[in-house]
């Protein structure tokens, strides 16, 4: 009974925590499927649609980084000639260059 009793209690919790996350902004991933790419913590700019496309997501994660990306949740996070893609090796949105065609 006891053990139920705790059981019981981890499961609120556990739910709790998860009911409780504020999302301010949701992306799809590579299976286009929805996760919280900006929780909030940081001020939220406006949305924008910059031109070009994002580059093919990777297959697989390269060896070496030589510096970190920018995470992101939204064009305008990046610079005007880059667009926010899903990156494979983060499993999270970063500011990668765009790509061709530009519209």
């Amino acid at each position: 009974m006891a053990g139920l009793l705790r059981l019981i209690i981890v499961a609120v919790a556990v739910v709790s925590c998860v009911v409780a996350q504020d999302c301010v902004r949701w992306c799809k991933d590579k299976q286009d499927r929805l996760y919280c790419c900006h929780d909030g913590r940081d001020p939220v700019g406006h949305s924008e649609d910059h031109p070009g496309q994002c580059p093919p997501v990777r297959l697989e994660c390269p060896a070496a980084r030589f510096q970190s990306p920018q995470v992101c949740s939204d064009d305008g996070e990046c610079a005007y000639s880059s667009k926010c893609c899903f990156d494979t090796c983060l499993d999270h949105h970063t500011c990668k260059p765009a790509q061709p065609p530009f519209h």
